[in-house]
């Protein structure tokens, strides 16, 4: 099964069946369904092709957000993650940096 294939079925199922969070299915539930027009499957690849996919997730699963608080608490999430990765990215750069990489091999 391709990509494309793959995200159009997982984008098919969240969309018809889990609309909103009440309604969210485990990752794993997911997984296990996809697996079943794609027995090749791996839980990497997965989670890399419906990451990129415009569904929610929470502690109960994936979904398709419903209200306005739905999106805004899903895209609160993200904008979390996302500084939080930037700070790392910041701190990894400074800890690495030119004057840093040369005063770790003593040049």
């Amino acid at each position: 099964m391709t990509d494309l294939q793959l995200s159009k079925l997982i984008l098919e199922k969240i969309r018809h069946y889990h609309k909103g969070k009440v309604n969210a299915i485990k990752r794993a539930d997911l997984l296990s369904y996809c697996q079943m027009f794609d027995p090749d499957l791996e839980d990497r690849h997965f989670r890399n092709i419906y990451t990129k996919l415009p569904i929610a997730t929470c502690s109960q699963g994936l979904f398709w957000p419903m209200t306005i608080e739905e999106k805004r608490e899903f895209k609160e999430f993200l904008w979390k993650r996302a500084i939080s990765i930037f700070e790392r990215y910041k701190n990894f750069d400074k800890a690495h940096s030119k004057g840093e990489q040369m005063g770790l091999f003593g040049g």
